[in-house]
């Protein structure tokens, strides 16, 4: 469904992608991990059409991308609602968009239906600002989810919710998944949420110039029990090798440090006498340069 053959990406000068090449199946979900600001969501702008790669081409359905379209949506991690909307309305701007040919009544049961699916139905009229930040989260899934897309681009959603909400939004996108059975694309920096969600997790390598490294196929059984594959050896294994990669691609960070020492205006003291110059000059300590004074003096013969 998705192809990135040779995809390079500039910013003034910089090389933030060098040469990404990568295939996703229909109904496949895949996780791209990594560590921030090594260029994921430029990888999931790209493939959404919101930037064009400095070369090669992205693909989709044949056909290569040139701009946005409601085939592809975005979940974003500041979650992008509007403050003045309520849940309805936030996911009503997106199906009366997109499905603006179907009737109210046929409208209004879908919006209904995805607020159900994200379990908000108690919140459905509030606003943004009544919400926690896991429900927030939740609106902008339902609103991705209801412009029925067929691809769904998961740009760290999880990543500013508390380790809780976190594990619970993590099942509920799972369910969701199973239910839908959309493409999905995830980026995340956490690996543990990569396997327990993907079928294939594939590191990203710091940047500049960031690439794609080993896949790793996961073929643990759905639904998964985390507790059960935190015990699983293979799953230790895979975590492992993700894990190694990031660190070993990570290049050396070499700190210079120019530091100038402005010395004090004293001269040390002559201690090879101490007790001798002590008796003659009780508490007198070193002497400041500026108080050192030249005498010229002249001896009769």
């Amino acid at each position: 469904m998705i192809e990135l053959n040779n995809i390079t990406m500039n910013f003034a000068g910089a090389e933030v992608l060098g040469g990404i090449d990568l295939r996703i199946a229909e109904g496949e979900f895949v996780a791209i991990v990594g560590f921030s600001g090594s260029g994921k969501t430029t990888l999931v702008n790209l493939i959404a059409g919101l930037l064009r790669p400095t070369t090669g081409k992205v693909i989709f359905r044949d056909e290569e991308v040139t701009g946005t379209s409601a085939q592809r949506a975005v979940v974003f991690q500041n979650y992008s609602l509007l403050p003045w909307l309520t849940v309805h309305g936030n996911i009503a701007l997106a199906v009366n968009q997109i499905f603006a040919r179907e009737s109210k009544d046929e409208r209004e049961d879908r919006i209904e239906h995805y607020i159900q699916m994200v379990g908000l139905s108690h919140a459905r009229d509030k606003r943004p600002a009544a919400l926690s930040g896991g429900m927030r989260q939740r609106v902008a899934l339902a609103r991705g989810l209801s412009m029925d897309p067929d691809v769904l681009l998961l740009d760290e959603p999880l990543g500013a919710l508390d380790a809780l909400t976190r594990a619970n939004l993590q099942d509920e996108i799972s369910r969701i998944w199973q239910e839908e059975r959309k493409t999905v694309l995830m980026i995340t920096n956490d690996v543990d949420e990569a396997l327990l969600l993907a079928d294939r997790v594939i590191p990203l390598s710091p940047g500049p110039a960031a690439k794609l490294g080993p896949e790793v196929v996961v073929n643990f059984a759905r639904p998964r029990d985390r507790k059960e594959i935190n015990h699983d050896p293979g799953y230790r294994k895979m975590r492992v090798s993700i894990l190694d990669y990031l660190t070993n691609s990570r290049p050396s960070e070499r700190v210079k440090l120019t530091k100038k020492l402005h010395l004090p205006d004293i001269e040390p003291e002559d201690i090879s006498h101490l007790q001798f110059f002590e008796k003659l000059l009780p508490g007198r300590g070193p002497r400041r340069r500026n108080e050192l004074k030249t005498e010229s003096v002249e001896v009769a013969s």
